[in-house]
């Protein structure tokens, strides 16, 4: 827990102990006169100092209580009495085991109170699973009076399983999936319990309960039977069990109930970045705010890259110098730069961003997330606030886990950074030897690792890299941490622009549940920031009026929330409540009675947003805390939601709460009939989200779209469907709904695309619009749909006044006199262009729901709306086929490279034919990106050979240019040494040339035509590919340096495997090959790299060790891609033959070396 919330709730503590004093003056005043005091909306945790297990709140749940933002009052039992208004508690949670196990400290008086509280509608949450005493007797009479619980010995199990569909307890469950089953680290041992025929078990360890919830009375009450759990060495948080935490809490808490929880942001981080940025503008145009970590020495694409940030919709850092030149941290040598070098990676740095003209991210996240403690001075100038690291500053990757909240600050020696599981950090920061620096520094990160593997790793396996995202970013959402989609470059450069599309829009549509607000990480952490130095102190319902007074003390330097759980009918809402920047404390009003009315999707915060009724904050003296001076304890001002210029506002129309009348979504394309004078709510499932259609030959009813918004001036931006081209009417009331239109003759046709209306000045806090037509324009399609999905609007400043000729006359929303490009016309006028509504997004744009660029429909006789060219496709988010606007790479059985996901490979080596997408990436001995388990760790201490997911670069159709370290040999007959520096030096002959002499023609090789020489690219350790073949194995154990053999070895965590040998053996002679066109090739192979090795190969196999490389650069744990040189292959096969390393003076003594995947690259 951080020290600063560790003083807050000291502050709550000595205040209670404050009020109890007082309170032994009314002992005259009768006990049903104490329990009618007005309700709380909070909690309050009973704990024991003087029990041994009380390091168990401390580590274990305390942090899930602060992370989750509950609202609290800690007792100690051990010093403090029970406050005589425990019924006025919403909850009561006991935090530990072992709370009294000797009655020293509660009486039966006291444990009465409990069961009373309980009883009258107060919660309990009970942590403590010693219930018993030698096994059968009951130690406390409150959970037994409440649980009646029978009890039998527990047995170890690691098997848990969710209990779907109790009869009570519901939304504890509600994010699980439907009897889902874990399978822990490490095995507990539960309490063993017998619940009665009133009790529900939520979640079970080996058939044995291990989460039950009860009605007791008006209250309920939830028991584990263990918190073993919560060990991260047997299970820990944000492995999947969060959300059951936390739903447990609001479910058992009597109503209304606060939490300062995150709100459900959602960012983007993309490591390793280089450009060009496609990719980037699409991931912006539907929405995302993408943080980048460049290389500074080979970033490319400025002109691309800057307006985006100067939209606000991109923020940038730099990540490293190069993909093997560390900025922030010697790398090679495990130790900070000198100064002299690290202040000219700051002077360089800075260079860049001032002659771009681009500002430095307020987050920086160093590669490998390795930062020497001399560079904080350089991160302070720059005006960084937040660090993405998992160790601390000063180290290599591969040690301990940095010791910082709210999930980690006890971690041990058993937590390595490298972990394949999932990392969240926020909290503040310490650099040693800089005290200068406290309190100037958070580190902050999100990584949902382990879901499967360390990062999203995206390919154009559409459907299997949704889910992967989709699971990351729910894994986050349902822990209330911050979610971050995060991956690294090299990863989406492969990918289509139209499968790339169809994986963000199929991520968006995936989360779309949470009601997910697209941000920038520059704006969630300092929100994370504002959370971290705030609480809520108290919150209590004013017995007169109903009113819910939240109290909150600490500082915030931005607009926060905090939620209020409400429930009626057994249904369980929530709202979020703004509360104003403040320092010291400020008490925000809220009536949890009044039905909140249709609010617009959620957008980049501070935004307009519309919350009613509106909290009206005062700001009164609080007893622990001394008034701020800007905030007179007098001052009862009243929020009220302004526009802000560039923060729009997203509108779903197709969401219930924004029409009238209310739709019914259809995924059955034969719901659109053109002259059924109906409109039809319809999803095209590859889009991802529906359309609001009708046919311009039909008259369907009067639809109006609205939403609570801020009152102001803003542009109408909306969301059209574009097939013919049409004339599209509306108007701001009932009995106008054709007073304006709009010609859409632009996009390409079966899309939806945005175009700019007009603006409009709305004094009333409502948006308002009436639709009822559309009209066919000439054209070449005669496609009879017409559809709306949403608007956006954007603010405006100053606010334009209507002008004489176009007075406002709806009463709700008043219509501005039309822009200069995009006048609103009549039916009969002529239709005007388009306006510059289809360019990048606003700075600070909400996110956009995804489009159908480049979406097909399924095969059907009648045109479907949403299709980008009607091509038949199957329903489901495979790539695309070709369309005219985006066609994707050509078929090939290429193999990719493996990925972290290990997605399977075809066993072929059919040569990959250059296409458009298939951009050649310079080759280097780039180190890969950090990943769970970068350098692994052996048992013995021994460096671990295969790491990480070091995903090779891909095939390309292009040689690829030489690198520093790396030259590739001149054309040549004769295969040349690979570099000046890297002599081969065979150990018995001299290099043969690999010509058509010495290489054996297979008797299969005889072919009718010639194919021309392309990119080849295949695994060694596919058996298509070599021989003698091996067999894989994950068994660490089966590589022995010393058996003379060849080891195939997966280390899983990476995705694919190596074929593995020591540096002290002899193994047999390995055949790696492949069938490929004839032709002169470059070749490229991924070699395994900890100690600097010398790999020898040899094109025949009597001569295997006619040519060698020395590898010396690269990510060392990894494996990393060598140019080798030139070869000819003039009888349609390739072959290597290899059984030799050596290791080279230089770095490390780890003896085993491997290939990987080979890689031939046509040569001029």
């Amino acid at each position: 827990m951080n020290t600063f919330k560790k003083f807050l709730h000291f502050l709550s503590v000595l205040s209670l102990v404050v009020f109890l004093i007082a309170s032994l003056t009314w002992t005259s005043i009768p006990q049903v006169q104490a329990q009618s005091s007005p309700l709380r909306a909070d909690a309050v945790v009973l704990v024991n100092t003087a029990s041994t297990r009380y390091w168990e709140f401390q580590q274990r749940v305390q942090p899930y209580l602060d992370q989750f933002g509950v609202a609290y009052t800690l007792v100690d039992i051990s010093s403090s009495p029970l406050p005589s208004q425990l019924a006025s508690y919403a909850l009561i949670i006991i935090g530990h085991g072992q709370l009294d196990t000797t009655s020293a400290y509660l009486d039966a008086s006291e444990q009465q109170s409990i069961t009373s509280a309980i009883s009258q509608g107060t919660g309990l949450v009970n942590f403590d699973s010693f219930l018993t005493q030698n096994g059968t007797i009951p130690l406390y009479t409150f959970a037994q009076n409440i649980f009646s619980f029978g009890y039998t010995s527990g047995i170890p199990s690691n098997q848990a399983q969710v209990q779907s569909q109790p009869s009570i307890g519901s939304y504890i469950l509600q994010s699980q999936n439907l009897n889902a089953t874990y399978t822990l680290f490490g095995s507990i041992t539960p309490q063993g319990l017998i619940p009665d025929a009133s009790t529900s078990v939520l979640l079970s360890i080996g058939n044995q309960p291990l989460l039950l919830a009860k009605n007791f009375g008006q209250g309920r009450a939830i028991q584990w039977a263990s918190i073993e759990w919560m060990n991260p060495t047997i299970w820990g948080p944000l492995q999947g069990w969060d959300d059951m935490v936390w739903r447990s809490i609001v479910w058992a808490a009597r109503k209304p109930f606060v939490m300062q929880a995150l709100p459900p942001f959602v960012t983007f981080r993309v490591d390793d970045v280089e450009g060009p940025f496609p990719w980037l503008e699409t991931a912006v145009n539907l929405g995302y705010r993408p943080w980048i970590g460049i290389f500074l020495d080979t970033i490319t694409d400025i002109s691309t890259l800057k307006p985006l940030v100067d939209m606000g919709a991109v923020t940038v850092s730099i990540h490293a110098r190069s993909p093997w030149d560390f900025f922030y941290f010697n790398h090679e040598g495990g130790e900070n730069y000198p100064d002299t070098v690290i202040n000219q990676n700051f002077a360089d740095g800075n260079a860049w961003h001032t002659q771009n003209q681009i500002p430095v991210s307020k987050l920086v996240i160093p590669h490998y997330y390795e930062i020497g403690t001399n560079a904080f001075n350089g991160l302070n100038n720059w005006g960084v606030e937040f660090v993405g690291i998992t160790i601390p500053p000063g180290r290599l990757y591969d040690g301990f886990c940095l010791q910082a909240g709210p999930y980690r600050e006890w971690a041990g020696p058993d937590c390595i950074a490298t972990d394949n599981r999932p990392f969240y950090y926020a909290d503040d920061l310490s650099i040693d030897g800089h005290p200068e620096f406290a309190g100037e520094f958070m580190v902050m990160i999100s990584e949902m690792r382990g879901i499967p593997a360390y990062e999203w790793a995206p390919d154009n396996n559409v459907s299997a890299t949704i889910t992967r995202g989709v699971n990351q970013l729910s894994r986050a959402l349902d822990s209330l941490v911050l979610a971050t989609v995060f991956t690294h470059e090299y990863y989406i450069r492969d990918i289509s622009s139209a499968n790339w599309n169809a994986i963000l829009s199929g991520v968006r549509n995936g989360v779309q549940s949470y009601n997910p607000e697209y941000v920038t990480l520059d704006y969630a952490l300092q929100y994370v920031r504002a959370l971290h130095t705030s609480q809520i102190s108290s919150s209590v319902l004013n017995p007169v009026n109903g009113i819910l007074e939240t109290t909150l003390t600490g500082q915030t330097d931005l607009e926060t929330r905090f939620m209020v759980f409400t429930e009626a009918g057994g249904q369980i809402q929530q709202v979020f409540v703004p509360v104003p920047a403040f320092t010291g404390n400020i008490t925000v009003n809220y009536d949890p009675g009044a039905p909140p009315p249709p609010t617009s999707t959620p957008v980049i915060s501070p935004s307009p947003t519309a919350t009613a009724p509106q909290p009206t904050p005062t700001l009164s003296p609080q007893p622990t805390s001394t008034p701020n001076p800007t905030q007179p304890p007098t001052t009862t001002p009243t929020i009220t939601p302004t526009a802000i210029p560039g923060q729009p506002i997203l509108i779903n129309l197709y969401e219930d709460q924004h029409q009238d009348p209310v739709l019914v979504t259809t995924t059955n394309v034969n719901a659109l009939n053109a002259t059924d004078n109906q409109w039809t709510e319809f999803l095209y499932e590859p889009r991802g989200y529906p359309g609001i259609f009708a046919g311009t030959s039909e008259q369907p009813p009067l639809m109006r779209f609205y939403a609570s918004v801020p009152s102001g001036t803003y542009t109408l931006i909306a969301n059209l469907y574009k097939h013919a081209n049409l004339r599209y009417y509306w108007g701001y009331n009932a009995t106008s709904p054709q007073q304006y239109s709009y010609d859409v003759t632009t996009g390409n046709s079966g899309n939806f695309y945005e175009y700019t209306l007009g603006t409009i000045t709305i004094t009333n806090g409502v948006f308002e619009i009436y639709v009822n037509r559309a009209d066919m324009l000439p054209g070449t399609s005669t496609y009879p749909f017409y559809g709306w999905s949403y608007v956006r609007l954007v603010p405006q400043s100053p606010p334009i006044q209507p002008s004489a000729t176009n007075t406002p006359i709806l009463p709700t929303a008043t219509p501005l006199p039309p822009t200069a490009t995009n006048t609103p016309v009549p039916p009969t006028a002529t239709p005007l262009p388009p306006t510059a509504t289809n360019t990048p997004i606003p700075p600070t744009a909400t996110p956009l729901p995804p489009t159908a660029t480049n979406t097909p429909v399924p095969p059907t006789a009648t045109p479907l709306p949403p299709t980008a060219t009607n091509t038949p496709i199957l329903p489901t988010a495979t790539p695309l086929p070709p369309t005219a606007t985006n066609t994707p790479i050509l078929p090939t059985a290429t193999p990719l490279p493996p990925t972290a996901t290990n997605t399977p490979i075809p066993p072929t080596a059919t040569p990959l034919p250059p296409t458009a997408t298939n951009t050649p990436i310079p080759p280097t001995a780039t180190p890969l990106p950090p990943t769970a388990t970068n350098t692994p760790i052996p048992p013995t201490a021994t460096p671990l050979p295969p790491t990480a997911t070091n995903t090779p670069i891909p095939p390309t159709a292009t040689p690829l240019p030489p690198t520093a370290t790396n030259t590739p040999i001149p054309p040549t007959a004769t295969p040349l040494p690979p570099t000046t520096t890297n002599t081969p030096i065979p150990p018995t002959a001299t290099p043969l040339p690999p010509t058509a002499t010495n290489t054996p023609v297979p008797a299969t090789a005889t072919s009718t035509r010639t194919p021309l020489p392309t990119t080849v690219r295949f695994d060694v350790w596919d058996d298509n590919h070599q021989s003698p073949i091996l067999t894989t194995t994950t068994n660490f154990e089966d590589l022995v340096a010393n058996d003379n053999q060849w080891t195939e070895f997966l280390y899983e965590p990476r995705g694919y495997p190596g074929v593995f040998a020591s540096v002290n053996e002899n193994p047999p002679v390995e055949r790696f090959y492949a069938t490929v066109p004839n032709g002169r090739y470059t070749f490229y192979a991924g070699l395994y790299l900890h100690a600097n090795l010398r790999y020898y190969w040899g094109y025949t196999a009597d001569n295997p060790q006619a040519m060698n490389f020395t590898a010396q650069n690269g990510t060392r744990g990894s494996f990393n891609e060598y140019n080798l040189g030139t070869v000819t292959v003039t009888n349609g096969v390739f072959e290597v033959f290899v059984n030799r390393a050596d290791l080279v003076t230089g770095k490390g003594t780890y003896p085993y070396f491997g290939w990987a995947w080979i890689r031939l690259v046509p040569a001029p």
